[in-house]
């Protein structure tokens, strides 16, 4: 008689199904963001509870949510969702999950990245289909509703609303032709400063295309030594 084949790949499957493991904490991601925080996370491992807890450092986790049972049946005890929490300062921070009495803390650390510049946008939504008097979202750090206002192409400079800290704003679009246009961050003075001189569309990412929203455009890693902004050309289109 033939030998019967391994059943290693079912393993996995086991394992999620009968939820057998102990409590362990693996994984998060992403793995960065800016000190702002406001990036929604999800963090893995095994074991956890309805009384689960995460903290980066020594701040918790915010907006903390579990998997729904009804849609996400193999994630339960697995995943906890949340939104990062806002750090003093850029560095790495220790994340820690705790839940039914146990508590590990994760071998690789959150990193937390500073601002390279005032007003920057990594992402925008949403960035096509947009008609007058949508709310528009950026994603970026550093966008002050007192400092700061937004251009769309040649329109006049609109206020902005913040959403979560300094890390997201919203504006309602204004009238503009069917067409795609540069997003500028202007100060109360009209003058721009984002994107920075020299981020011009064959130097910009298209950030615009970035698959949901709140989703972070990796900054240099000379970011926060340097000073000037992450070269970016964040832009939404009108019409159909």
């Amino acid at each position: 008689m033939a030998p019967r084949a391994p059943l290693l790949h079912l393993l996995p499957l086991a394992l999620i199904s009968c939820n057998t493991t102990g409590f362990g904490a693996i994984s998060f991601s992403p793995i960065y963001s800016y000190v702002e925080g406001c990036v929604p996370v999800v963090v893995r491992g095994s074991g956890f509870g309805g009384d689960v807890k995460v903290t980066f450092g020594a701040t918790p986790l915010e907006q903390v949510a579990l998997p729904d049972p009804a849609t996400e049946p193999l994630n339960v005890g697995y995943d906890v969702y949340g939104i990062v929490p806002a750090a003093v300062g850029p560095g790495y921070a220790p994340v820690t999950v705790s839940s039914g009495g146990h508590s590990a803390t994760i071998k690789s650390e959150f990193y937390y990245v500073a601002c390279p510049g005032a007003g920057q946008v990594d992402a925008v939504y949403p960035y096509d289909g947009v008609k007058a008097g949508d709310t528009v979202t950026l994603y970026g750090c550093n966008l002050d509703p007192a400092l700061h206002r937004v251009s769309v192409g040649y329109s006049d400079p609109v206020p902005v609303t913040s959403t979560c800290r300094s890390a997201e704003a919203s504006f309602v679009a204004p009238t503009m032709p069917d067409g795609t246009f540069t997003i500028h961050v202007v100060d109360n003075d009209g003058n721009i400063l984002f994107p920075t001189t020299g981020c011009g569309s064959d130097l910009g990412l298209a950030v615009q295309n970035l698959p949901h929203p709140g989703a972070l455009v990796p900054p240099r890693d000379t970011a926060p030594d340097t000073g000037g902004s992450y070269c970016a050309n964040p832009s939404i289109s009108y019409g159909e």
